[in-house]
Protein backbone atom coordinates (compact mmCIF):
# COMPACT_ATOMS: atom_id res chain seq x y z
CA UNK A 1 0.00 0.00 0.00
CA UNK A 2 1.57 3.24 -1.15
CA UNK A 3 -0.15 6.33 0.14
CA UNK A 4 0.96 9.60 -1.40
CA UNK A 5 2.06 12.04 1.34
CA UNK A 6 0.50 15.49 1.49
CA UNK A 7 2.70 18.57 1.13
CA UNK A 8 -0.01 20.75 2.71
CA UNK A 9 -3.42 20.45 4.35
CA UNK A 10 -5.22 23.76 4.92
CA UNK A 11 -8.66 24.89 6.07
CA UNK A 12 -10.35 28.04 4.76
CA UNK A 13 -13.94 29.20 4.25
CA UNK A 14 -15.47 25.88 5.34
CA UNK A 15 -13.33 23.68 3.09
CA UNK A 16 -10.22 21.53 3.51
CA UNK A 17 -7.58 21.64 0.75
CA UNK A 18 -5.19 18.69 0.38
CA UNK A 19 -2.07 19.17 -1.74
CA UNK A 20 0.57 16.64 -2.82
CA UNK A 21 3.59 16.61 -5.13
CA UNK A 22 2.77 17.40 -8.78
CA UNK A 23 3.40 15.17 -11.82
CA UNK A 24 2.48 11.86 -10.17
CA UNK A 25 0.09 10.82 -12.92
CA UNK A 26 -3.41 9.60 -12.23
CA UNK A 27 -4.32 9.25 -8.54
CA UNK A 28 -7.40 8.24 -6.60
CA UNK A 29 -8.73 10.38 -3.72
CA UNK A 30 -10.33 8.09 -1.12
CA UNK A 31 -12.39 8.81 2.00
CA UNK A 32 -13.59 6.01 4.30
CA UNK A 33 -12.98 3.37 1.65
CA UNK A 34 -14.91 5.22 -1.06
CA UNK A 35 -13.30 6.82 -4.10
CA UNK A 36 -14.22 10.50 -4.24
CA UNK A 37 -12.36 11.31 -7.42
CA UNK A 38 -9.74 10.10 -9.87
CA UNK A 39 -7.55 12.96 -11.03
CA UNK A 40 -4.18 14.01 -12.45
CA UNK A 41 -4.24 17.24 -10.41
CA UNK A 42 -2.17 17.57 -7.25
CA UNK A 43 -4.91 19.14 -5.13
CA UNK A 44 -8.31 18.17 -3.78
CA UNK A 45 -10.82 20.42 -2.00
CA UNK A 46 -13.23 18.82 0.49
CA UNK A 47 -16.31 20.64 1.75
CA UNK A 48 -18.48 17.68 2.72
CA UNK A 49 -21.61 18.02 4.80
CA UNK A 50 -21.02 14.85 6.82
CA UNK A 51 -17.68 16.11 8.16
CA UNK A 52 -17.24 19.80 8.90
CA UNK A 53 -14.61 20.08 11.63
CA UNK A 54 -12.51 23.27 11.27
CA UNK A 55 -9.72 21.79 13.42
CA UNK A 56 -9.27 18.20 12.20
CA UNK A 57 -9.24 17.34 8.49
CA UNK A 58 -11.23 14.36 7.22
CA UNK A 59 -9.14 11.20 6.76
CA UNK A 60 -8.55 11.67 3.03
CA UNK A 61 -6.10 9.26 1.38
CA UNK A 62 -4.47 9.68 -2.03
CA UNK A 63 -3.07 6.61 -3.80
CA UNK A 64 -1.74 5.94 -7.32
CA UNK A 65 -4.42 4.86 -9.79
CA UNK A 66 -2.59 1.62 -10.55
CA UNK A 67 -4.65 -0.85 -8.55
CA UNK A 68 -3.12 0.23 -5.24
CA UNK A 69 -5.71 0.21 -2.46
CA UNK A 70 -5.93 2.88 0.22
CA UNK A 71 -5.73 1.74 3.85
CA UNK A 72 -9.43 2.45 4.38
CA UNK A 73 -10.27 0.31 1.33
CA UNK A 74 -8.43 -2.61 2.94
CA UNK A 75 -9.71 -1.90 6.42
CA UNK A 76 -13.15 -0.34 6.45
CA UNK A 77 -13.13 0.81 10.06
CA UNK A 78 -16.14 3.09 9.99
CA UNK A 79 -19.85 2.46 10.25
CA UNK A 80 -22.64 3.20 7.81
CA UNK A 81 -25.72 4.09 9.84
CA UNK A 82 -29.04 3.83 8.04
CA UNK A 83 -32.60 4.39 9.20
CA UNK A 84 -36.09 4.76 7.76
CA UNK A 85 -37.70 8.17 7.57
CA UNK A 86 -40.23 9.05 10.27
CA UNK A 87 -42.44 12.11 10.59
CA UNK A 88 -40.14 14.64 12.33
CA UNK A 89 -38.25 17.90 11.76
CA UNK A 90 -34.70 16.57 11.93
CA UNK A 91 -32.49 13.72 13.13
CA UNK A 92 -29.64 14.05 15.63
CA UNK A 93 -26.69 11.68 15.13
CA UNK A 94 -24.59 11.16 18.26
CA UNK A 95 -21.47 9.15 19.07
CA UNK A 96 -20.48 7.87 22.50
CA UNK A 97 -16.99 8.75 23.76
CA UNK A 98 -16.38 7.37 27.24
CA UNK A 99 -19.56 8.19 29.16
CA UNK A 100 -20.58 11.23 27.09
CA UNK A 101 -22.74 11.39 23.98
CA UNK A 102 -21.46 13.94 21.45
CA UNK A 103 -23.68 15.42 18.76
CA UNK A 104 -22.01 14.75 15.42
CA UNK A 105 -24.63 16.05 13.01
CA UNK A 106 -28.19 17.32 12.69
CA UNK A 107 -29.85 16.08 9.52
CA UNK A 108 -33.06 17.82 8.40
CA UNK A 109 -35.99 15.61 7.45
CA UNK A 110 -36.69 15.26 3.74
CA UNK A 111 -39.94 13.65 2.60
CA UNK A 112 -38.24 12.63 -0.66
CA UNK A 113 -35.72 10.38 1.12
CA UNK A 114 -37.13 7.08 2.44
CA UNK A 115 -33.84 5.85 3.97
CA UNK A 116 -31.25 8.16 5.54
CA UNK A 117 -27.52 7.35 5.67
CA UNK A 118 -24.67 8.66 7.83
CA UNK A 119 -21.01 7.59 7.61
CA UNK A 120 -19.11 7.77 10.89
CA UNK A 121 -15.53 8.99 11.06
CA UNK A 122 -12.84 6.30 11.05
CA UNK A 123 -12.89 4.22 14.23
CA UNK A 124 -9.85 2.90 16.08
CA UNK A 125 -9.16 -0.82 15.80
CA UNK A 126 -10.46 -2.98 18.67
CA UNK A 127 -12.92 -0.30 19.79
CA UNK A 128 -16.61 -0.70 20.52
CA UNK A 129 -18.35 1.98 18.52
CA UNK A 130 -21.65 3.21 19.91
CA UNK A 131 -23.89 5.58 17.97
CA UNK A 132 -27.51 6.67 18.12
CA UNK A 133 -29.95 8.54 15.92
CA UNK A 134 -32.84 10.41 17.50
CA UNK A 135 -35.75 12.01 15.64
CA UNK A 136 -36.89 15.40 16.95
CA UNK A 137 -39.96 17.42 16.09
CA UNK A 138 -40.41 21.19 15.68
CA UNK A 139 -40.81 21.54 19.49
CA UNK A 140 -37.53 19.67 20.09
CA UNK A 141 -39.35 16.63 21.51
CA UNK A 142 -37.36 13.44 21.01
CA UNK A 143 -38.48 10.07 19.75
CA UNK A 144 -36.91 6.83 20.97
CA UNK A 145 -33.27 6.67 19.87
CA UNK A 146 -32.15 4.10 17.32
CA UNK A 147 -28.97 2.60 18.81
CA UNK A 148 -26.00 1.13 16.95
CA UNK A 149 -23.20 -0.79 18.61
CA UNK A 150 -20.36 -2.49 16.79
CA UNK A 151 -16.97 -4.00 17.68
CA UNK A 152 -14.39 -2.64 15.22
CA UNK A 153 -11.89 -5.32 14.18
CA UNK A 154 -9.71 -4.71 11.15
CA UNK A 155 -7.70 -7.38 9.37
CA UNK A 156 -4.02 -7.22 10.35
CA UNK A 157 -1.67 -5.17 8.20
CA UNK A 158 0.31 -7.03 5.55
CA UNK A 159 3.69 -8.05 7.02
CA UNK A 160 6.67 -6.26 5.56
CA UNK A 161 9.29 -8.91 6.30
CA UNK A 162 9.26 -12.14 8.31
CA UNK A 163 12.05 -12.55 10.87
CA UNK A 164 12.94 -15.47 13.10
CA UNK A 165 12.94 -14.84 16.85
CA UNK A 166 15.73 -17.18 17.99
CA UNK A 167 15.16 -16.96 21.74
CA UNK A 168 11.76 -18.61 21.78
CA UNK A 169 12.14 -20.36 18.43
CA UNK A 170 9.04 -18.60 17.15
CA UNK A 171 8.42 -16.81 13.91
CA UNK A 172 7.83 -13.11 14.50
CA UNK A 173 6.13 -11.24 11.69
CA UNK A 174 6.95 -7.55 11.59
Amino acid sequence: MTMIPFTAITYSDGAWTFTWAPALGSVRVVLWGRVLETTTDNEYVWCGLSYDSPTTPPPIEVVPDDGTLAVSEHNACYLTLQWYRVDCSYYVVEGLDGATWYEMEMIPDDTQIPIFTYLTPLMPDQAVAQWRVTARDENNREGDPLNYSWKIVRPPNTPTSPTLGCEAGELTVA
